[in-house]
């Protein structure tokens, strides 16, 4: 365009604008004029004849985007050609002169320079905070100054970091293209030059939610109108009383009203749906889920708002800008879950994707989901959580959850071969009760079942028949073991005869009173009374008797399994808490051995047997035999009545102990004979001969398993699932864990069991038969009487069927290549007509794997990462309601559907007991003999060591004593206490201290029995002769290390000087009855022997390690979407892929091991009556056996210790053991000590040389980056101090926003703000808050939920200030006390031998972090060194974990160095295998391990060969130390073999030199 005067380009734009305006006065050309619709942009090229004032330059910028509403107005500033000045690509240097000018001019063309630069900074922060936030929020405290060519930008200390990550590369640019002049910009902390990488490694996603909202000034709107408030027409946001600020900003005033945020249009926009959203929409108005949201306080005040909508096809992302008072109402607005809102769609500068900045936002009813209207309604009895590996999609909690919505009676949870959400799922059921809405839980699994082959008998715990035998027999009231009672039982001892044969021995026999009238049946039968039965003792009395005569020996007998099934079901029906009565016995089952050895026997009951054995079985009745191998197998217990004792009928029986004996003896003489003629000598040798397959012969022969849902109907079903999930997991794991059709028999007690989808065996023989006809239906029907195939579906309780879409798959399978649709509903008829034939009833089930149908979505993609390709025809999975289910099955007619989708389903789920849970109620801990009387003595022998006088303890410390002891005796923490105890005087005997974690310094009685060193009790001294004591109760002191030293008043020693005043509630709750977590740091070196310890005090059998369970993390789950949509080759937006991401975040991956968590189980229990059990990540090969369920899960049912391995331990072990100091006696605090953390002159280097300016580098906890900049900032002088910056180091929202800022404001000093939980409480109680107020209230804020409206009200009534309160109400976490004295301690003493001891120091240190050390880096010249380490913190943040680790050490060598102690040269001679150690003063020999490529054991082999004899050449290293070539060339690499020769061998023109 042409240039033309800024003033009259003004009057003819915008006529309005008044003469006498400012803008008039701006002398200026209009050179060129940029518009940018979609960022409501102008800039506007000026050219002026001098450098132009930047107040008039905003001022200029402002009035034009009033004038034009427009978001940004930037003003593009040239100097004239005509002017003298260098122009903006010119570069100008002080000391020399810019061509065709003289000196002068150039000098005044700097000065001009200077004066523009040094008012530049409003408008710079103008246009920074528009479009770069993460620049603007440390520019806005920065400072301009031109001087010799350069701009140089001087930045606050506590925003470094952010500039080294991030650069500077939007404010290089915007200066470059926009400014007056042109200049090399230099960033300065001080004297220093910040290494700066301009290219900013944010992700997108991270910057835009940082990013500052501009507000829309848009005359459109203003027209429109609004109904919120009065109107958009000033050009900021209006607020609830009409006010603005004028900016577009709304500091401090809420923008809440009538239950809506901003403004919606009088005429309103029409509804967009989300995936609709493109870049040719402006304004658009949604109803949408809110989800993914995120605030935080910018720097201005203000408080940002991100979330993201959805309308479950798409998401977007949403940002605004409001005051901090509209937090809590947007958290209950995303409780809410459902909204509208208006806003305008735009591109955001930094992930190029469009966002919606909102104008309005409103709560909204969400639309009616899915319900269940039925008036009957069904149970689904087949269902996936997510701990269906990589497989379901529903949080368990929403399976409990949706199926109460629905308003369903039971809910059955079956997750593929894994029990792990049963805990999580009881907890969900558990919640709803409590708000009146109760569902039963279906306690289940899919198993894979395999079938291994004929099983004639059972191997538990290794019994053998070398020790003898027992027969058994039994009498009950009926054929069910779950409704039936025992009446009688009879079992004899039979014992090696000496001749390779079996003798009868010992004989035990029994009535017992069932507990129930006998129905005439019975009476009939057995020729029992009532009356005779009622002086009887009960089963219970009579079965701790029974399993004593047994005493572990395997027990035979006729269908053993149904005699060992009454006997499981009433040793269950004990007390609730009580230990239950197992008889898992190894066993054999004389009718399958008798079929397999005598199979022309017309039938098998015991007296034929006996017949066929010459046995004389004279005094038995006859009856024909349970297990015919001509029937079937006997009826399920909802058919028929059955025979009512193992041996089928028995007639009355007139001398009932005779009777029963003498079968129980017969029984036991045909197993005998059987045996002996087998040939077998075991129970295993007979499975073998008759057909049982092993793990090996099933692996070769390819066997495949099927399907099969297993239900727990009471606690001993419950308990034989977990027995047959550990069984699966332990020793039938194969990419999957199988279940073996023997176990399943063996433990099939209390259990049902349905015949599950198209994958079980049932289904797959319908599905074989069918095709094998031509997919003639009627053919296959006349075909379903095949004996073999009712034998099959006998087995089961019920069969299944499911949704024709379930079975899709099998019209393009290419096993089964079915025609079409109708082909499945055939399959589905044929297994109905088969439950006809077997008398058993078909439940439709929808095999759920998400909750709803359009979360089929997040299945898809799960499917497509493990490399399955979804079809046409995929499943639809989700959880159906009642009318859909029906809908599926009308093609059965209404009666039929109706049978198979409700009345069904709900006869199984009533067979179900109500109530089952996971494991028992309560805790139970394992019973130690007198373990609190030898906690109690223990406890008051030390405290009486330390405290007493004339043996009276201080009023103060019996007191506290006193109230923990009755929480610990009255709770049962006694044994805990006494354990960890133990455990530690372990540890401590060996030579190895053991620090300790969490709040479990909070107990005095720990401290006094030696679990911990912290001391909880207020600040206090002692004498250590005479024992006086005295308490500080003034509350100045947070640490009694830090009371002033004073002497004994009664005899003149100086006294000790402790207690870090702690309340004990934070440990086990103010009642004293919260389960108490006791952590503790072993050295990394004794975790394994701690472990070992605790396993022999308890027995291996009763110590687990505790489980975990890992699924898909967010990083995970969003890589797999993106990796989807790629694939797809579709476009999706980021907030889509958080979305889909967090479907699919926690779906099981695999199992682990807590680091140090072992769980102890009571020896009167088993494991399985808590949890399966199995190995971490399927991986027998770790020879650790875990919990199955999540330790979580278990935290307050069975004990559970933290046996950590930590480095701390194992560097103090070393360094007492280099230096012979007893590290428990090294002074806290130490004045050098303490002078680490502000200096490094105690370390003999000279602060300038300090690369950080303390000297915590290596120092625990204190050492890492965070640390070190607080302890720049706060310069910690007092030992509290020290436990502050503990616990705001790893609290969240302690620091950075909160106690950062208080301390710099100086409102409050380090050791007054708020570091550590229990620092609330104490403060609280010694300002005059109730104790209980105060431990709610630290409760609160420790757990992020900030204060109750009482609790101010009582703080403030208390004079707590009130940045007190609101440090209170930002806080997310908070640290315990205890665990940060706990680590200062630990650090402390660390650094007295940093200070006392370099040399061991820094070998230890080393020695414990050998597998980061490299020799190659460590053993190099200073400079090069310090050449590593500064290219290494070039990166700044982006620093992984191992390069940190890394940086760490060369920082500590570089320190190392400056106090004159080196490296020696790595020698084969002289280096230890895996330890530094010094030779002398200023000198540290670094191992063989420190050599890239000689691995610790490799090490160690060489040691150990050296120290025989050393070595004579490299070929007698490599002989000798059984070194390979790899590792040969890694030591001479390493310059270790120098003055070693490489062979022994001498030439022949060495002899001619000689």
């Amino acid at each position: 365009m042409n240039e033309r005067s800024l003033s009259s380009w003004l009057t003819k734009l915008i006529p309005a604008v008044s003469a006498e305006s400012s803008s008039f006065n701006i002398t200026a050309k209009v050179h060129s004029v940029q518009a940018c619709p979609q960022e409501s942009r102008l800039i506007l090229k000026l050219l002026f004849p001098a450098p132009p004032a930047a107040a008039a330059i905003i001022r200029l910028e402002e009035e034009l985007e009033k004038a034009c509403s427009i978001s940004e107005v930037i003003i593009d500033q040239k100097i004239d050609n005509n002017s003298s000045l260098p122009k903006k690509d010119q570069k100008i240097d002080a000391d020399s002169s810019l061509p065709g000018e003289d000196q002068e001019i150039n000098k005044n063309s700097g000065l001009e320079r200077e004066k523009y630069f040094a008012a530049l900074m409003p408008w710079l922060l103008r246009h920074c905070q528009n479009q770069d936030a993460l620049c603007y929020s440390w520019l806005q405290d920065s400072s301009l100054k031109y001087e010799n060519g350069r701009l140089k930008i001087r930045v606050p200390a506590n925003t470094t970091e952010i500039i080294v990550n991030q650069g500077y590369e939007w404010l290089e640019r915007f200066i470059r293209d926009y400014a007056a002049f042109a200049a090399e910009i230099e960033l300065t902390q001080g004297q220093d030059v910040l290494p700066v990488d301009s290219a900013p490694f944010l992700t997108a996603e991270i910057i835009s939610s940082l990013e500052a909202q501009r507000e829309e000034r848009s005359k459109a709107e203003a027209e429109q109108g609004s109904d919120y408030g009065s109107g958009y027409g000033n050009g900021g946001w209006s607020s609830s009383n009409g006010q603005s600020n004028g900016n577009g900003r709304n500091k401090g005033k809420s923008r809440w009203d009538n239950c809506k945020w901003g403004y919606f249009s009088k005429k309103p926009w029409p509804i967009t749906e989300v995936s609709a959203i493109d870049s040719d929409l402006d304004k658009v108005r949604l109803q949408a889920e809110i989800f993914d949201l995120d605030k935080m306080i910018t720097k201005n005040g203000n408080l940002m708002v991100r979330f993201a909508v959805t309308d479950k096809l798409d998401s977007v992302s949403c940002r605004l800008f409001t005051a901090p008072e509209d937090e809590a109402a947007f958290d209950d607005l995303f409780r809410h879950g459902y909204v509208e809102l208006e806003g305008r769609v735009k591109e955001d500068n930094y992930s190029k994707e469009l966002v919606i900045d909102i104008s309005g936002i409103r709560p909204l009813n969400r639309p009616l989901e899915r319900a269940d209207n039925a008036p009957e309604k069904r149970v689904e009895l087949h269902i996936h959580s997510k701990m269906s590996a990589k497989d379901g999609l529903i949080n368990v909690s929403d399976v409990v959850t949706r199926a109460a919505q629905f308003g369903h009676s039971a809910v059955a949870l079956t997750d593929h071969g894994v029990v792990q959400g049963f805990p999580e799922a009881a907890e969900t059921a558990a919640k709803l009760a409590r708000k009146g809405k109760d569902i039963k839980l279906i306690y289940g699994l899919e198993g894979y079942l395999i079938n291994d082959g004929d099983c004639v008998g059972w191997v538990l715990d290794e019994a053998e028949l070398s020790q003898g035998f027992v027969s058994l027999q039994i009498v009950t009231t009926g054929s069910d073991p779950s409704l039936d009672r025992l009446v009688a039982v009879a079992a004899v001892h039979f014992e090696p005869d000496g001749l390779g044969g079996y003798r009868a021995g010992d004989k035990f026999s029994q009535l017992i009173n069932p507990g129930i009238t006998l129905d005439e049946d019975t009476k009939e039968q057995t020729g029992l009374s009532d009356a005779m039965l009622s002086a009887m003792p009960s089963a219970l009395t009579i079965l701790p008797v029974l399993l004593s005569f047994i005493d572990g020996l395997p027990v035979v007998g006729q269908d053993v399994i149904t005699q060992l099934s009454f006997l499981r079901c009433e040793g269950f029906r004990t007390e609730p808490g009580s230990p239950r009565l197992k008889f898992n016995h190894s066993a054999v089952d004389t009718t399958k051995l008798a079929q397999k050895m005598l199979p022309d026997l017309p039938g098998y009951s015991q007296a034929q047997i006996a017949k066929a054995l010459n046995i004389d079985n004279s005094a038995a009745p006859e009856a024909p035999a349970v297990n015919d191998a001509a029937a079937p197998k006997a009826p399920a217990a909802n058919d028929a009545p059955a025979p009512k004792t193992a041996d089928s009928n028995i007639s009355a029986i007139p001398a009932h102990k005779t009777k029963a004996e003498h079968q129980a003896g017969s029984g036991g003489e045909i197993f005998a004979a059987l045996l002996a003629r087998s040939g077998c000598q075991s129970i295993a040798g007979l499975n073998e001969k008759f057909g049982r397959k092993s793990f090996e012969q099933m692996r070769q022969e390819k066997l495949k398993s099927s399907h099969i849902i297993i239900l727990a109907a009471e606690e001993v079903g419950l308990y034989n699932l977990y027995r047959l999930v550990s069984l699966a997991h332990l020793e039938d794991f194969y990419y999957r864990p199988r279940i073996r059709k023997s176990w399943l028999e063996y433990f099939g007690t209390g259990i049902i069991k349905g015949a599950a989808c198209s994958q079980g065996e049932v289904y797959r023989s319908v599905l074989d038969k069918y095709q094998k006809t031509g997919y003639d239906y009627d053919l296959t029907l006349a075909n379903l009487s095949d004996p073999e195939l009712l034998q099959l579906a006998s087995a089961y309780d019920y069969l299944e069927v499911q949704p024709l879409t379930n079975t899709y798959y099998l019209l393009s399978d290419i096993e089964y290549p079915l025609r079409n649709e109708e082909d499945l509903k055939n399959l589905n008829h044929l297994v109905i007509e088969l439950a006809k034939l077997v008398s058993r009833p078909v439940c439709a089930t929808g095999d759920a794997h998400y909750l709803d149908k359009g979360d089929q979505i997040y299945r898809t993609i799960l499917t497509n990462d493990l490399g399955f390709k979804t079809g046409e025809n995929e499943a639809e999975l989700y959880f159906r309601t009642t009318e859909e289910m029906l809908s599926e099955f009308s093609y059965l007619g209404e009666e039929l559907a109706r049978e198979i989708v409700i009345s069904n389903s709900n006869m199984i789920a009533d067979k179900i007991k109500p109530g089952l849970r996971p494991f028992p109620a309560g805790s139970f801990p394992p019973v130690v003999e007198q373990a609190e009387e030898v906690l109690n003595e223990r406890i008051m022998k030390t405290a009486l060591d330390i405290y007493g006088q004339d043996g009276q303890l201080p009023e103060a410390v019996e007191k506290r004593i006193k109230r923990e002891m009755n929480s610990i005796l009255d709770n049962g923490f006694a044994v805990m206490y006494y354990i960890t105890s133990e455990l530690v005087r372990k540890s401590n005997s060996d030579g190895y201290i053991v620090g300790s974690r969490g709040s479990v310094g909070s107990s005095l009685a720990a401290t006094l029995c030696g679990i911990t060193e912290v001391n909880p009790l207020p600040p206090h001294y002692v004498c250590p002769d005479c024992h006086y004591t005295e308490f500080d109760e003034s509350g100045e002191y947070g640490s009694g290390y830090d009371l002033p030293p004073k002497d004994c008043p009664d005899c003149s020693v100086p006294m000790t000087r402790e207690g870090q005043d702690i309340p004990f509630e934070t440990f086990l709750g103010f009642d004293g009855d919260k389960q108490p977590d006791i952590d503790l740091n072993f050295s990394g070196v004794y975790q394994a022997r701690a472990h070992r310890f605790i396993e022999e005090m308890f027995g291996k059998d009763y110590t687990f390690r505790a489980g975990t369970i890992s699924g898909y993390a967010e990083k995970n789950s969003s890589a797999m979407v993106h990796n989807y949509y790629e694939e797809e080759g579709r476009p999706v937006r980021r907030a889509e892929i958080r979305r889909l991401a967090s479907g699919i975040s926690g779906v099981r991956r695999t199992t682990g091991q807590h680091p140090g968590g072992i769980v102890i189980v009571p020896r009167q229990y088993e494991i399985y009556d808590f949890t399966p059990i199995q190995y971490p990540a399927d991986k027998s090969q770790s020879g650790v056996v875990t919990t199955h369920f999540d330790f979580n899960a278990l935290h307050d049912t069975i004990l559970k210790l933290d046996i950590l391995g930590h480095d701390d331990p194992s560097m103090l072990k070393m360094l007492g053991d280099t230096t012979g100091v007893d590290v428990t006696n090294i002074p806290i605090p130490d004045p050098k000590v303490m002078s680490l953390f502000r200096s490094t002159e105690a370390l003999g280097i000279p602060d300038e040389e300090s690369s950080i300016g303390s000297a915590v580098i290596g120092l625990p906890e204190m050492g890492t980056f965070a640390a070190r900049r607080m302890i720049a900032e706060t310069k910690p002088a007092r030992y509290y101090d020290l436990v502050q910056i503990s616990g705001l180091s790893h609290g969240r929202g302690v620091w950075a926003g909160n106690a950062q800022d208080l301390i710099q404001d100086e409102t409050c000093t380090l050791d007054e703000v708020i570091g550590c939980r229990d620092s609330i409480m104490t403060r609280l109680i010694y300002s005059g808050v109730p104790n209980k107020i105060a431990f709610d209230i630290m409760e609160r804020v420790r757990k992020g939920k900030g204060l109750l409206p009482e609790q101010e009200e009582e703080m403030r009534a208390c004079n707590i200030p009130e940045w007190y309160i609101e440090s209170c109400q930002k806080i997310q976490y908070m640290f315990p006390k205890a665990h940060a004295v706990a680590y200062t301690i630990s650090s402390l003493r660390i650094a007295w031998f940093k200070v006392y001891h370099p040399e061991a120091y820094y070998c230890s240190y080393f020695t414990v972090r050998a597998g980061e050390l490299d020799s190659t880096l460590m053993c190099q010249a200073p400079h090069e060194v310090r050449k590593v380490r500064r290219e290494l913190g070039s990166k700044g943040g982006r620093l992984d974990a191992r390069e940190q680790k890394i940086y760490y050490i060369l920082e500590l060598i570089e320190e190392m160095q400056q106090r004159e102690i080196d490296f020696l040269p790595i020698s084969i001679k002289n280096s230890a295998a895996n330890e530094f150690y010094s030779p002398g003063a200023g000198k540290i020999v670094p191992p063989l391990s420190a050599i890239p490529g000689v691995s610790a054991a490799q090490a160690e082999q060489i040691v150990q060969a050296r120290e025989k004899t050393p070595f004579a050449t490299q070929d007698d290293l490599s002989l000798r130390g059984n070194v390979g070539p790899a590792v040969l060339q890694a030591l001479q690499e390493a310059g270790c073999l120098q003055d070693l020769p490489v062979s022994d061998q001498i030439d022949i023109f060495s002899l001619m030199e000689a």
